[in-house]
């Protein structure tokens, strides 16, 4: 840490010393970069025509057909360049060479050299190395004693009371400004898991798809059917758009045989091979129409 201040130090040292060498070679009121840019806007500035209106204000026309305003005593400029920048404009630069003066008067007094050497006047003063230090013969500074606070240490800050909280998801936008009604007592505050009311109706839970297809292929056969059951072919004149009582009759009786198996019915007997499961399925669709498949 003190090599690195050390370093510091000595490169500001280096650094105001030679800018206060630099600003005694100055030729002018300014530095050799304002020059430079005041060189630029007089050279722009031969494109345009000022006229005189008195009390150092002109009437400058440019090249391009547009007029500006030029005030010298309020070093002020319609295009606003000169107000912002503090250096003279090429509109400003014209009207100032049409009585043949010195752009470099109108310059801001930050930019002149006497602003230069008010701030670099200060100097760093150089410093030998350590070992050749003056002894005090106090005892050497130590850092405090590390105490251990009780109780776990806390890993979140203190927050403020109007800072936001942290989003659970940060792929989803909070709700700010959005008051909460109680769907069971109507009041707001809280929602209707939260209520202490006794509640009215309770919601009829939705059943998902999932679930739904479970009970759908629990409700499949898995058992043989019993030979009470009657199985019976189709008659040939039955058609298949609109189905006659006795296919009706067949498909409830079947439907009851399976529910009765499923709950623990007379039929306990399980198929527990393919070609089984086969036959019984070719029974049950010779007896069904297409459309109850």
């Amino acid at each position: 840490m003190l090599i690195t201040l050390e370093m510091i130090r000595m490169y500001l040292m280096i650094l105001m010393a030679s800018r206060r060498v630099a600003m005694d070679k100055w030729h002018g009121q300014v530095g050799p970069r304002i020059q430079g840019v005041l060189e630029v806007n007089k050279a722009a500035g031969q494109w345009c025509i000022p006229r005189h209106a008195g009390q150092n204000k002109f009437q400058v026309m440019h090249h391009s057909g547009r007029q500006f305003v030029v005030d010298l005593n309020a070093h002020t400029c319609f295009c606003r360049a000169w107000d912002l920048s503090g250096l003279p404009c090429l509109h400003a630069c014209a009207a100032v060479s049409r009585f043949h003066g010195n752009p470099e008067d109108y310059v801001h007094d930050f930019y002149k050299k006497d602003a230069y050497l008010r701030t670099y006047r200060d100097m760093i003063h150089p410093l030998p190395s350590q070992d050749l230090w003056p002894k005090s013969g106090l005892l050497p500074l130590k850092p405090p004693l590390y105490h251990k606070q009780p109780g776990r240490p806390k890993k979140s800050k203190k927050k403020a009371h109007d800072e936001p909280k942290k989003k659970s998801n940060p792929n989803k936008l909070q709700r700010y400004h959005i008051v909460i009604k109680c769907s069971n007592c109507g009041q707001e505050g809280h929602n209707r898991t939260k209520c202490k009311e006794p509640m009215k109706n309770q919601p009829r839970r939705k059943q998902s798809v999932r679930r739904a297809r479970s009970n759908c292929h629990s409700m499949e056969p898995n058992a043989q059917p019993s030979q009470s059951t009657h199985l019976s072919q189709p008659s040939q004149s039955t058609h298949l758009s609109q189905p006659s009582q006795s296919s009706r009759a067949q498909s409830q009786s079947l439907h009851a045989h399976i529910i009765s198996d499923k709950e623990g019915g007379p039929s306990k007997k399980r198929l527990t091979s393919a070609a089984n499961n086969k036959e019984w399925l070719k029974k049950v669709r010779a007896t069904m129409q297409p459309w109850q498949w």
